[in-house]
């Protein structure tokens, strides 16, 4: 009894731990020790980023990162064009300094 009390935590269909073996609840106890485990692990290190992001922004409020990307090192996502919006910019500024047609 003692193992579908706990495994009822782990899953949606507590009606289901009535026709499962032994060996499958265990199962499922497993699994859902397993998903609690993560879970703390992902808690902890968000709590761990935002008290760094809080240290630089009192001790060094010039580093702050811009992005939330800049922080936590993730590359932005690709521009649906590709970037030649990008790209045509940056060549009509490079045409300008040159000298020659924007």
């Amino acid at each position: 009894m003692r193992q579908r009390t706990e495994a009822a935590v782990y899953t949606d269909d507590v009606r289901a731990l009535w026709e499962m073996t032994a060996a499958e609840l265990d199962e499922v106890i497993a699994a859902g020790r397993k998903r609690a485990e993560r879970r703390a692990r992902s808690d902890e290190l968000l709590a761990f980023n935002i008290g760094a992001l809080v240290l630089t922004a009192f001790n060094a409020p010039g580093r702050y990162p811009k992005t939330p990307e800049s922080a936590f090192g993730r590359k932005p996502a690709a521009p649906a064009d590709g970037g030649r919006r990008d790209f045509a910019e940056i060549a009509r500024q490079l045409n300008a300094r040159l000298g020659g047609k924007a």
